[in-house]
């Protein structure tokens, strides 16, 4: 479904999900008032409980709807012209509040029709995955691709304009339909949480869904209200890094101690501090920073001679595996529940076949909860554990590479990228 608001006219398409052939077409102009017609299509998705799938409709389409079935009475009231003025006002008003991250008037638990939000659902409201419904049409190759015909200040004054954009608002549900073909995994991994742990997981990002079940298995292992829960916090002033250091993390050569000296005289205010140490060790420039160790050899091929291979060493859920083992948590949750929760889901998921969804969403939870302990907005923030975690990795790294150039010296690395390494040795001390 979606939505086209002008200064003097109101659209609506809805087409099934299943057939093409189903629209349903409202439109509110000086030359057709739908306004009662799309309110009782409204009240029968609510009774027959439909979800109303969209792109960004959870921030927009959903919030006129819902006002719409919130206020029916007196908008039914008013002239088409009044009408058509409180609904575009409204409309502005919910794009001016979205815009300035002020809290929209229904949130998703109070909508009556349950909504799937493909953009949410895919995270491409993500900074880093930012994404509009045109870039995502050109991307799937899609047959149409086009900008409103028209702005949306202007008034619309002849049946060309009109019919352009209500063929423009039903191509763009078309290829919303069309993503949702392409998201039929991941809706069908949804609705089987939703379900299973009665929370409306439907337009939930990994990262939400990572959130929403961890609170969940905390509620329930701690006895605690999820409301409480969610007002937890440790922010930090400031973060001495020596306290972060494992004591156990040692080096055996001037060139690995110079980092771990580096890191024990600094004091970071953020964990977005510019911070940066480079080495070199073997010819490959090694750069450590706040959030992972970064090094390659020079650009080239590089390829195994008779004799020699190629190794790659990746550390399996290496960021979870570092804060269960060390006994990692939130300054703010009781340590033995937390760090028991969390190898929990790590001990579980080993247990799940691959090809089970369920094996995919430990995953996900055990990989995210180190995100969520840098998040500002998350119950598991606290700053100091994203420290811990991101700076022995790059440390305990550092010292598997250093074991392995003293026991096979002619070891030559090629790659060092925060949770693995490639190194290039012979053969015959693979075992080794």
């Amino acid at each position: 479904m979606d939505y086209e608001t002008i200064v003097n006219c109101f659209i609506g398409v809805f087409i099934d999900y299943k057939d093409s052939n189903v629209k349903h077409i409202f439109v509110i102009h000086d030359q057709r008032n739908d306004f009662n017609k799309l309110v009782t299509f409204l009240q029968k998705c609510v009774t027959e409980k439909q979800r109303h799938i969209s792109y960004n409709g959870l921030a927009f389409d959903a919030q006129i709807t819902h006002w719409m079935l919130k206020n029916e009475r007196m908008l039914s009231k008013l002239s088409t012209e009044e009408l058509l003025k409180e609904i575009y006002n409204y409309a502005q008003s919910v794009i001016s509040r979205h815009n300035t991250n002020t809290f929209l008037d229904f949130a998703p638990f109070q909508m009556k029709i349950k909504q799937i939000d493909l953009f949410k659902m895919n995270h491409w409201d993500n900074k880093a995955k930012m994404s509009s419904l045109k870039w995502i049409q050109y991307s799937m190759d899609w047959q149409n691709v086009e900008e409103m015909p028209h702005k949306h200040d202007e008034a619309v004054t002849d049946d060309h304009t009109l019919t352009s954009v209500i063929q423009y608002c039903i191509n763009d549900v078309l290829s919303t339909k069309e993503i949702l073909k392409h998201s039929k995994e991941q809706i069908q991994l949804r609705k089987t949480l939703t379900e299973e742990y009665g929370i409306d997981l439907f337009s939930a990002s990994e990262p939400r869904i990572s959130k929403e079940l961890f609170l969940h298995f905390l509620h329930e292992k701690l006895g605690w209200e999820k409301s409480e829960i969610k007002q937890l916090r440790t922010p930090r002033d400031y973060i001495v890094l020596a306290d972060c250091i494992l004591p156990y993390v040692k080096f055996s050569t001037p060139l690995f101690n110079g980092v771990l000296d580096y890191f024990r005289t600094k004091v970071i205010i953020s964990t977005k501090d510019k911070f940066k140490y480079t080495l070199d060790f073997k010819g490959v420039k090694v750069d450590y920073g706040l959030g992972g160790i970064h090094g390659a050899i020079s650009s080239g091929v590089y390829e195994a001679k008779p004799g020699w291979t190629i190794m790659t060493s990746d550390v399996v859920s290496f960021y979870p595996n570092l804060a269960i083992k060390n006994k990692f948590h939130p300054a703010h949750l009781p340590k033995d529940e937390f760090c028991n929760l969390y190898e929990w889901i790590f001990e579980e998921r080993k247990k799940i076949p691959k090809t089970d969804p369920k094996n995919y969403v430990y995953k996900i939870i055990l990989n995210s909860t180190y995100g969520l302990t840098g998040d500002e907005n998350s119950f598991l923030y606290d700053p100091k554990m994203t420290m811990q975690i991101t700076i022995n990795g790059q440390l305990q790294l550092s010292k598997l590479a250093e074991m392995v150039s003293f026991a096979i010296p002619e070891a030559q690395p090629l790659m060092l990228n925060t949770d693995g390494f490639e190194m290039m040795i012979p053969e015959d001390k693979v075992d080794l």
